[in-house]
């Protein structure tokens, strides 16, 4: 392939794919949702001018988890940003200390921003040791756990089982969840639901150094998936591109929509669902609609990398796959999930989030792809790397059509990028 273009050359139809690898809107919301076909989010939509507004919401809730972080007793148990009313509630079991006290004082000072400080039943530490316990049990009559999180608010766990016996969509299945609450073995309160095992997911024709959000596919497992955002090793400076586990193994090769040469898997850490590829990484996402014959819509355009952010509940964040295009107005709602991915691997610290529309958020071929907010100096502020969808949550994909092993869904499961980056030992490359 010559050069980067916005108008990226159609993949070759026959290639196959294996893996990608009743809510109410809040006010601002709701006439988005009603566009999210249009999933770029410009800058005049109400979603991305929410984003925008997220700014010194994360700011303040990343000085509150280094706090955190620095104490390995800390009693704190969880954030939930409101972003339409530019409010942080922070939950923390007894008192908070002192720096963080400081801290509200002055960020409620400013007036830009407001942090509630609540009182909460159980640390995030209590409850991530429960949730470890939960994902250990072996199947009961209600099947096994599929996936297990503390709330936010410290008051409990939410637990996933997948209802073995009890088909998708039944009566008895709807009816399973309160009663296999009583079935968990842990000492903390359980909202229960039922849902089947997360399926991990797998624009087009990029060009070193790579961007998040561009299309891949691995010569040895001839897969296809997509790129998350380029980052720096920390022993030596060089330039990498970050994407999913289960995309392949160390030593697999991936080639770009062109079947140029990127690089060789350098490192593969499947407990982090996170991967490291030996090639030059970029500055920037992908951003705009990928069309049904596999091409780039008129609205492709990029997002500079400016920073990085712990994945805050109630946080607004895009994600942009190689197949399904750039998709927003996609909220989270855990950020301590522990996630059974099939065949025996449990990832601890996943992050759900849900396409407010009830529109694709994430599909087969998107696995690798970056998950970000957009700032309000129209860069991107990187979250995590898309992983995994709950096919009970089906919907019509956008792109690329489903079919041929692609689904597509409104709740998707993605990598913490603080945890990518620590496994790796690697920065973001921000521009």
């Amino acid at each position: 392939m010559s050069t980067r273009s916005m108008s990226r050359n159609a993949l070759f139809a026959a290639l196959g794919l294996a893996l990608a690898a009743g809510t109410l809107l809040a006010p601002g919301l709701q006439a988005e949702a009603a566009e999210s076909e249009a999933s770029s989010a410009p800058s005049n939509t109400p979603s991305a001018q929410l984003m925008a507004r997220q700014d010194a919401l994360l700011d303040a809730a990343k000085s509150i988890r280094t706090i955190a972080d620095q104490d390995p007793r800390s009693n704190f148990s969880g954030i939930e940003l409101t972003v339409e009313k530019s409010v942080l509630d922070l939950y923390w079991k007894g008192a908070a200390p002192a720096e963080v006290q400081s801290l509200i004082t002055r960020v409620n000072a400013e007036g830009k921003s407001t942090i509630r400080l609540h009182p909460a039943d159980f640390s995030l530490a209590e409850l991530n040791r429960e949730v470890k316990q939960v994902m250990a049990q072996p199947d009961t009559s209600f099947g096994k756990a599929t996936r297990a999180a503390p709330l936010h608010d410290g008051s409990g766990l939410n637990v996933a089982v997948d209802g073995t016996g009890a088909p998708l969509g039944s009566r008895a299945h709807k009816q399973l969840a309160p009663s296999a609450a009583s079935g968990i073995d842990t000492k903390v309160p359980v909202t229960l639901e039922v849902a089947p095992e997360a399926t991990p997911v797998d624009r087009i024709d990029d060009s070193s150094p790579y961007w998040g959000g561009a299309l891949m596919i691995n010569r040895s497992g001839s897969n296809a998936c997509t790129s998350a955002f380029g980052v720096k090793r920390n022993s030596d400076g060089a330039t990498r591109v970050l994407t999913a586990a289960h995309c392949g193994k160390t030593g697999d090769e991936w080639v770009d929509g062109g079947y140029d040469v990127m690089g060789k898997v350098e490192g593969n850490w499947p407990t982090y669902e996170t991967q490291l590829i030996n090639t030059r990484g970029g500055t920037s996402v992908w951003h705009g609609s990928v069309r049904a014959d596999h091409t780039s819509g008129s609205d492709a355009t990029n997002k500079t990398v400016r920073g990085w952010a712990f994945p805050e509940v109630g946080q607004l964040v895009c994600s942009s796959g190689s197949f399904s295009g750039s998709r927003c107005v996609i909220k989270v709602t855990h950020n301590n999930v522990t996630l059974n991915l099939g065949g025996g691997l449990i990832v601890p610290g996943m992050v759900q989030a849900e396409q407010q529309g009830r529109t694709n958020a994430a599909g087969n071929g998107d696995s690798g792809g970056p998950v970000y907010g957009v700032r309000s100096d129209g860069g991107a502020t990187a979250s995590g790397i898309i992983s995994a969808i709950d096919l009970s949550t089906s919907v019509t994909c956008t792109g690329v059509p489903a079919g041929g092993g692609r689904s597509c869904a409104w709740r998707m499961f993605y990598v913490n990028i603080q945890n990518a980056m620590n496994v790796s030992k690697t920065t973001i490359n921000m521009g």
